[in-house]
């Protein structure tokens, strides 16, 4: 613990290394989700759906737009990332808390606590609705179907 940071520069990098592990947490989940779909569409067309398939995403002629949605995805998580940053900043200012019982003790007893969680979690539920909305879409159409090629259309006069 360095003296001049004390408990919040502790509870700083905390965060700061628990929002890295979890981001890379889901970025697997989500190429392991992208790797089963392709696998039951596999099995759905009646070819053959060993494990070793699960990488054929990587042949995929829609491989380009779904690297572009990944990039979406975790664009939007940094965006959400800079709000929940922004709306503790609004609510509790820049002094951060002087130790981790201190910051649990604010945040459940107090109503700038309160207003943080109910707050948080609505704008959360925002954040969650967007990536599933685009997600649970876009993915599998991507993996399903050429949807680059056939997206081009280009104006026809006459």
């Amino acid at each position: 613990m360095h003296p001049k940071h004390g408990w919040s520069g502790n509870i700083r990098r905390g965060k700061q290394l628990a929002s890295i592990i979890n981001s890379v947490r889901s970025r697997a989940r989500a190429r392991g989700a992208i790797g089963l779909y392709e696998l039951s569409r596999r099995r759905e067309a009646g070819l053959d759906s060993s494990l070793s398939h699960a990488f054929d995403v990587l042949h995929s002629p829609s491989l380009g737009a779904i690297i572009a949605l990944g990039i979406l995805l975790m664009a939007i998580f940094l965006i959400w990332l800079v709000v929940a940053e922004a709306l503790y900043i609004a609510i509790f200012g820049y002094a951060a808390p002087t130790s981790i019982e201190q910051f649990i003790t604010d945040l459940l007893t107090t109503p700038h606590g309160w207003t943080l969680i109910i707050v948080r979690w609505g704008i959360g539920f925002l954040f969650a609705a967007l990536v599933l909305s685009i997600s649970a879409i876009s993915f599998p159409l991507l993996l399903d179907r050429d949807v680059v090629r056939r997206s081009r259309c280009t104006p026809r006069f006459a």
